[in-house]
């Protein structure tokens, strides 16, 4: 039955007269349905039909529709509203296809409803639809067309302007529209005098200079409504308009003038209704490109927001600023933001701007806001204008000299306020509002987010004033520390309690213990400009290491309180301080470094040497004793010493001997008494303390061949049980048994891979140790790739390790070790495994493919001629063997390691398929000589291949991968692309176009000249080719 009935409803809309009766329909129903049913044939109709409809026939149906649109206006109750919009939406259709030929009237009767009082909605809403139209329509018109409606719409924008500028006129002064014509005044010219502008800019932002007009707070609900519609026409035209159509001080004054009745009013529609006049300035102080000739105009602008940030600040002397709506608190933040990112400096040079009174206005804003959000958004505006005086004092050093003059008051300012912000003893109630336990997505909590922003912009402000503002922090950070120091007289003798007497002296101590905490991060964050000052930062570094072994001798997180109402609380705060302190010394480490080399280095090493003793106390402990806190920072302090550090002296600390053997016992590496990311930094510490050079030593004193003996035995005692699972791998049979020590497997594998990935950066030297060390390791691994090839997670656990030797030492494993293990891992993989990994995205199977095409596309990157014989092998896997399966079961994460596989051994191996020679490069018109042209042709139509997929980013990247190609090594013009591939790239390029199957990358596709490129190739295939 219902099938039925959408036939019949078809053939009725498919006849000739079907309009007549729609209209009649939607006069005389009741029923939304069939209303929107008739209104949807209407709209079929213009769509399909318009253009080959006779002239009276199109006369009828526009007359019926105003018709119909004057009674839906007249007769608000029994029309709904959706009605109305709907058939403006279609004479706006009409227009768009007549105006102004054969419609020349469309844009008069817009304009005559806006001046009529009683159709004034109206009138907005026709605006409006047809701004969204007609002045910025979809790409269902041809470019003519669009640029020809575009140009007759900023033609009518002045009259309109000054139409929509009375209506909001009328708004603020609390009258409705007037009835009658509004006569336009004459249109404002884009051209002013800069002395004139110049010189009336300190009366405009004076504080008796502009005054704006507050509307009445008890604005009625239709005058609010039609001021929203008006505001969101205005906004419209905003966001495309030209600026020199936009130039009407009238009209900013009104927005401006309706954005303050948020300040006299708490009526929500009130402050939705200034919000929105907010966002419509907004979207004109967006545009980055503004002609000079418009700087009045914007001064304009920002002189009306310094009269309503003084109302803000009026309300907060009155402290009244907590009425005001958040978002409209949020809008004008975003206008602070705009103008300080987008046109600060054009005016911030004018000796006539009050740049000192808005920042002035701005650090008001800033540290009254009554949310922690809104705050973090205000700093995030301190933190481009500091962005923009670095970049300043950048240029030259007159600049530096005078920004640094000019704004250093207000920067020490800020900065002292910003560091009250985030103390407990100044704004406790707001602090304790963030959340510190749970993490967000990019792992940190609320707290940790906030103290990150506001130590950023501590750091930008330093950049440009580091003597006051490090001298600032380390000031407080003393006083603190300095009360920290005493603890240990509250700790009782007998008991070995923690004694604070008083609720009141809790409550203070856990205040001073989490500024201390904060104050350490600061110094952290403000290790590079600290390190510019030799004198301050050496004795900060004493005493952060007279604080960290402090820390580590009396362990006051473990006293528990006398009072066991404050005991988790303390526990909490001792243990950020204790943390911290490490966390920040770790920053320090080429001070230290530094200064182990220094005259003072006998003090400098006792305390190290100290500090390590009490550092390796803490993680032998393990996470039974010790909060995880504490030894995560603990283990990256040793590895700092251990790898940065580096003194000659650390291996032979009797501390140090003690943890090579705890390290290396059965409890602590098959134990659970430490995380295993801790054990991971232990090991690389000790390795690294082991095989990286020591500072201030000569080559020669190094002591290479002990220090490589020592290693290669403390490697052999971490892979002593991987080791001895040789002895199963010679017969199938103990398969299963070797799968039973899969945690020792992972275990060795996961060891060795985060000390080979540490040294990436390293001499060869070191390298040279360390693979003599893990070669043991390396072969027995490569005979249990065969051996365990079904079990899927070990052989990716195998594929990651070799991925990291790969990456950091293959110069040290040899060409002939590494094609040999590429070779015997290639013939593993069988097409139904390939086609099993491949077809399931995402499982172990795709992650083990990804990564051994990964290691392939390591070696064919190696200069010289090394893996060449090899280079027919990986072609074939790719072409013959993985690109059949993805073409009918794509894998996005396999595909990719294929092009850029591919992508690598075209660019770095071009030698391989055009050989060249110096007669040939004397040829005005070389011939190309090439040779294994079947394997080029065929990662071509790979690429090619990628085109006509939907996966839009391997589109991109392959797009990428052949321009880079062309642009390095002429792809484009060499004979075996033209003759053979030329014509089909561009078809399958002009097909996406033109089925706009990958719209997104039109920019990339012709912007960037990928298909110009290849066209000018075959200028022939434009004109000639079939389906073009």
């Amino acid at each position: 039955r219902k099938h039925e009935i959408e036939q019949q409803l078809n053939q009725f809309s498919q006849q000739r007269d079907s309009w007549r009766h729609c209209f009649e329909f939607i006069k005389l129903s009741q029923n939304q349905f069939v209303q929107m049913y008739s209104l949807t044939v209407l709209q079929n109709i213009i769509s399909r039909q318009w253009i080959s409809m006779e002239i009276g026939e199109k006369n009828e149906f526009l007359k019926l529709l105003q018709s119909l649109l004057i009674l839906g206006n007249n007769n608000v109750e029994s029309c709904p509203m959706f009605v109305v919009n709907k058939t403006v939406k279609l004479i706006v259709d009409i227009g768009k296809l007549d105006w102004p030929l054969r419609y020349p009237l469309f844009y008069s009767d817009i304009l005559s409803h806006l001046q009529n009082r009683k159709s004034v909605e109206l009138g907005l809403v026709f605006f409006l639809t047809a701004c969204e139209e007609c002045a910025t329509p979809r790409d269902d018109l041809s470019c003519s067309r669009r640029d020809e409606l575009f140009s007759l719409f900023c033609k009518q924008l002045p009259d309109t302007l000054n139409i929509l500028t009375h209506i909001l006129e009328t708004c603020v002064a609390g009258c409705k529209p007037s009835t009658g014509m509004v006569t336009p005044p004459p249109s404002p010219t884009p051209h002013t005098n800069h002395e004139q502008t110049a010189t009336n800019l300190s009366q405009m932002f004076a504080v008796d200079g502009v005054k704006l007009r507050t509307p009445d707070k008890n604005m009625d609900d239709k005058t609010s409504k039609i001021a929203y519609m008006c505001l969101s026409c205005v906004c419209h035209v905003f966001s495309w308009a030209p600026p020199s159509y936009c130039i009407q001080p009238g009209l900013i004054e009104s927005i401006f003038s309706l954005s303050s009745i948020a300040i006299v009013s708490v009526s929500r529609s009130h402050c939705e209704l200034a919000t929105h006049a907010l966002t419509t300035i907004n979207e004109l102080v967006a545009r980055n490109f503004v002609p000079s000739d418009f700087g009045e105009f914007y001064v304009h602008i920002f002189s009306n927001s310094f009269h309503l940030m003084r109302l803000i600040a009026s309300l907060r002397q009155r402290r009244l600023e907590a009425a005001i709506d958040a978002d409209f608190i949020g809008k004008v933040t975003e206008f602070l933001s705009l103008f300080v990112g987008v046109h600060l400096r054009r005016f911030e040079s004018n000796s006539e701007f009050p740049i000192f009174d808005f920042l002035s206005l701005l650090y008001d804003f800033t540290f009254h806001q009554y949310t922690n959000e809104g705050f973090i958004a205000c700093i995030d505006i301190w933190s481009v204008f500091t962005d923009y005086l670095i970049t300043k004092m950048a240029n030259r050093i007159e600049d530096r000299l005078s920004a640094r003059y000019k704004y250093e008051k207000v920067l020490i300012a800020v900065a002292g306020s910003v560091i009250g912000q985030f103390q407990l003893r100044t704004n406790q109630a707001r602090l304790e509002e963030l959340d510190d336990d749970t993490s967000l997505e990019d792992g940190a909590t609320e707290w940790q987010s906030f103290l990150n922003e506001c130590n950023e912009l501590l750091s930008k402000i330093a950049n440009l004033i580091p003597e006051l503002t490090v001298q600032m922090v380390v000031d407080q950070w003393r006083s603190l520390f300095a009360i920290y120091y005493t603890m240990n007289q509250y700790v009782d003798d007998q008991t070995g309690h923690l004694v604070i007497p008083g609720e009141n002296g809790r409550c203070k101590l856990h205040c001073t213990l989490r500024d201390l905490a904060s104050l350490t991060q600061t110094l952290g964050r403000l290790s590079e400009i600290l390190e510019q000052s030799d004198e301050l930062v050496q004795s900060l570094v004493i005493e952060l290491l007279d604080a960290c072994e402090y820390c580590v001798h009396h362990t006051l997180w473990s006293r528990p309180s006398s009072n066991s109402d404050g005991t988790t609380a303390l526990r909490g705060d001792f243990i950020e301080v204790h943390a911290q302190l490490m966390a920040a010394l770790k920053a320090y480490n080429s001070t230290i470094s530094r200064m182990s080399l220094s005259s003072d280095s006998e003090r400098i090493s006792a305390l190290i040497a100290r500090l390590t003793t009490g550092l390796v106390r803490l993680l032998c402990d393990g996470a039974s004793v010790t909060p995880p806190k504490i030894l995560q920072s603990a283990s990256h302090l040793l590895v700092s010493i251990a790898t940065s550090v580096r003194t000659r002296y650390f291996l032979t600390l009797d501390s140090v001997q003690l943890l090579y053997n705890f390290s290396t016992s059965d409890e602590f590496m098959v134990g659970k008494r430490i995380d295993k990311i801790i054990q991971l930094l232990i090991y690389r510490a000790l390795s690294g303390a082991l095989i990286l050079p020591w500072q201030g030593v000569p080559d020669a004193s190094q002591d290479w061949e002990k220090r490589a003996e020592h290693h290669a035995r403390f490697m052999g005692r971490l892979s002593s049980e991987f080791l001895t699972l040789r002895s199963l791998v010679s017969s199938e049979s103990n398969v299963e048994n070797l799968v039973t020590h899969r945690p020792c497997i992972e275990r060795t594998l996961t060891w060795i891979i985060d000390q080979v990935e540490s040294l990436g950066a390293q001499s060869t030297r070191c390298k040279q140790v360390a693979w003599i060390s893990i070669r043991p390791v390396t072969d027995l691994t490569i005979e249990l790739v065969p051996v365990l090839i079904r079990h899927l997670d070990l052989i990716d656990q195998i594929m990651a390790f070799y991925l990291a030797l790969f990456h950091c030492l293959r110069s040290q494993m040899g060409v002939a070790y590494i094609e040999e293990t590429l070779r015997m891992i290639m013939g593993l993989f069988d097409r139904e495994q390939l086609y099993n990994a491949v077809t399931n995205e995402g499982s172990i199977g795709c992650n083990i493919v990804e990564k051994f095409l990964q290691l392939l596309t390591i070696v064919v990157q190696e200069p010289g001629s090394a893996y060449s014989s090899f280079l027919p092998s990986i072609i074939g896997l790719c072409t013959e063997q993985i690109n059949p399966i993805m073409i009918n079961r794509p894998c996005h994460e396999v595909q990719s390691a294929v092009y850029t596989l591919l992508y690598q051994l075209v660019a770095n191996r071009w030698r391989f398929f055009f050989k060249s020679s110096i007669l040939s490069s004397l040829l005005t018109h070389p011939e190309d000589n090439v040779e294994h042209e079947n394997l080029l042709l065929a990662i071509m139509r790979v690429f090619g291949q990628s085109f006509m997929q939907p996966d839009i980013e391997l589109f991109r990247q392959t797009l990428g991968h052949l321009q880079d190609l062309n642009f390095k090594w002429k792809l484009y013009s060499k004979q075996i692309f033209r003759a053979h591939l030329l014509d089909s790239f561009l078809g399958v390029l002009f097909e996406s176009l033109i089925t706009r199957s990958h719209d997104l990358l039109r920019e990339e596709m012709l912007v960037r000249w990928a298909i110009w490129r290849l066209s000018i190739r075959n200028h022939s295939f434009l004109y000639f080719s079939p389906g073009c």
